[in-house]
């Protein structure tokens, strides 16, 4: 039985419900461009949506 995923960013357990696809999956593909080059075949990244929240505001933030 699949009750849920470990989160590779915070490391808790979480449900599937509580999984942002998007925001994993541009962080794979940023990886992937930065390593590759290219982002062909690129799996997301499991990531829950706190800790995608807290990748979303380190992004917007200004470089200080």
């Amino acid at each position: 039985m699949d009750n849920g995923f470990w989160c590779k960013y915070c490391g808790k357990h979480k449900s599937w419900n509580d999984r942002n696809y998007e925001v994993g999956l541009f962080l794979a593909e940023a990886a992937s461009f930065e390593a590759l080059g290219h982002t062909d075949y690129v799996s997301p990244y499991i990531i829950c949506n706190q800790c995608a929240d807290d990748v979303i505001k380190e992004l917007e933030a200004p470089n200080e």
